[in-house]
This record gives C-alpha cells, structure tokens and sequence, in this order.
C-alpha cells in the first residue's frame, strides 16, 4: 500500500488530492514531503466569509507539519490560492488541514497536545523531532477550544482554586490562604485538647488587623497565638478575625 492510499484513508480532504511523495534528505536529517493539489473543478474558499469564489492567483509554496511517520517528519507542500470573494475582495483561501497561518496541521496540533499530557513539552519536542514552540501552539489551541465548548451546567461547588481565578488571586497565594486556615484549625483542636484557658480581655472591633500576633475575636472573649504563623508560613503576617 502506497503512503497517499493510507492518507486518502485517514486524512481525506474535500476538494484537494495528495501528489507526488518524496523522500528528502537536508543536513543529515530525512523529511518526507508530500505534494497537495486541488481538484481541477473545485473552487477556493474565502477564509473571511467562508464562501466560494473564483481563483484570482497563486502564491509559494507553504509547508504545513503533519503527524511523523516511522519517526520521519512528514509535510505538505501546497501552494495557496487567493480568491476573488464578492464579499470580502482579495483574501486568501481557507484550507481544510490548518487554521489561519499556523503551519502545524490541526491533526498533528491534537496529537501533540494529547502527548503533552503524559510528557513534559520538551520530551515531547525531543520525541517527535519538532520544536518547543510547535508543542506549545498544540496545547495553547487544544485549551481554546476546552474553554470554548465547556459545560458548567452540573457544577454545584467551587474550591479555592476556582475562585482565585476568578477574582484574579495569584494562585501560590491562594495555596497559602488555605494552609493557613488547615493550620488553624489544627491549633484550635490542640488547644481545645489541652484545655488551654482563655484569658478575658478587652474586646476589639471585628475590622481591627494588627501586624503582630495574630489576633481572633470570639464572641467577648480574645484568642492571642503567638506567632504561630512563623511555623505556618515563614513572614506572612496576616491577620484573620472572626
């Protein structure tokens, strides 16, 4: 079976037929390149309005990355089309393999993005002989479009993740509000296990922030622990009231 047989099987285009396939070989490494054409009776299509129109001319060739073979990079060579839109005048046309000007193939933008979840982004670089950058682009489109067809409809609940993102909260800051208020927590049940008398003190306003010890109004009585927050989380002083 021929390599553009196995193409018309996995990777047929509407309007275009795979060419002429070639094994090249530049500065010690192999490429396989693969020649696109388009279907003498089909017409271009307007990348800004999505119509059809008449050829008006034909630009160089632009090479698009496709999935690697036998470890062998593979590209398509294909020479773009302007079209003469009604519509938009002079645009060039839209192609079924690749988006915009990216230069990675959609099919091989998904399988990089699906091994960018098992790998870090360099080893899959290293992987698949291509670049940092073209890993990058991969995950950049696959998290575009998860955010664009996400379903939030049987979201019931929020952590402290999804709200720092949603208030613009650094996320390491957030982490250390949590931290703090698990580290509490635990200190009040020691206390409480300890049986640790609470002096009565004079009663502060719930707004008061002291820089100091930390202070925690309850009711009429006042819980001061100090420093605690030096084993908690080394030189955040905060203040939580209650």
């Amino acid at each position: 079976m021929q390599i553009k047989s196995i193409l018309n099987r996995v990777q047929l285009h509407s309007g275009f037929v795979y060419g002429p396939t070639q094994l090249v070989e530049k500065a010690a490494r192999q490429f396989l390149e693969i020649e696109i054409r388009p279907r003498k009776s089909s017409r271009p299509v307007c990348s800004g309005c999505g119509l059809r129109g008449r050829g008006y001319d034909t630009l160089r060739v632009r090479r698009f990355e496709f999935v690697p073979l036998w470890n062998i990079p593979v590209f398509f060579l294909y020479r773009m089309r302007r079209v003469a839109c009604p519509r938009c005048d002079i645009k060039v046309e839209k192609v079924p393999w690749a988006e915009g000007k990216n230069h990675l193939t959609t099919t091989y933008a998904w399988f990089l993005a699906t091994w960018a979840k098992r790998l870090s982004w360099k080893q899959v670089s290293e992987a698949f002989q291509t670049t940092w950058d073209n890993v990058f682009r991969a995950v950049k489109m696959a998290v575009a479009y998860g955010l664009a067809n996400r379903d939030l409809e049987n979201v019931t609940a929020l952590g402290i993740d999804e709200i720092s993102a949603m208030l613009q909260i650094d996320i390491y800051f957030s982490h250390c509000i949590s931290a703090l208020w698990n580290e509490l927590f635990l200190f009040f049940i020691w206390m409480h296990r300890r049986n640790i008398p609470v002096a009565p003190r004079r009663r502060q306003p719930p707004w008061s922030i002291r820089t100091g010890p930390t202070t925690i109004v309850q009711d009429q009585n006042e819980y001061i622990v100090e420093n605690w927050m030096r084993w908690a989380v080394p030189s955040a002083p905060f203040a939580f009231s209650r």
